[in-house]
């Protein structure tokens, strides 16, 4: 568990613990795995095409923006974050790499194989 209450603490408990072979290999075998189970969990996606569709529907959502606030207004008070909207949204009109003349906003982050 980390307790450091400095930075260089905290980079010795990193190389110290960087330093342990066993927590090594672990980490080092995860990142095997997990290259070799993300690209068999998206083999058959076309990534371009799925980048689009979610492009689509985040500008989609944006011309619903009111009736979404208004029907997810109870959600903040539940425990754990809240969100906040703006005043007036406004459309970003930048263009996604992966599907030219589609709009998409700031936020949006595309997978990677």
């Amino acid at each position: 568990m980390q307790d450091a209450t400095s930075f260089k603490q905290y980079r010795r408990q990193v190389r110290r613990a960087l330093d342990n072979t066993f927590q090594r290999e672990a980490l080092d075998r995860f990142a095997v795995a997990y290259r070799t189970g993300r690209a068999n969990a998206f083999s058959g996606v076309d990534i371009p095409e799925l980048v689009a569709a979610i492009a689509a529907a985040k500008d989609a959502a944006l011309d619903h923006l009111e009736e979404l606030l208004r029907n997810s207004k109870p959600m903040p008070r539940r425990p754990g974050p809240s969100s906040t909207w703006p005043a007036r949204p406004r459309r970003p009109a930048t263009s996604s790499p992966a599907s030219p003349g589609t709009t998409t906003s700031k936020r949006s982050s595309s997978p990677s194989p």
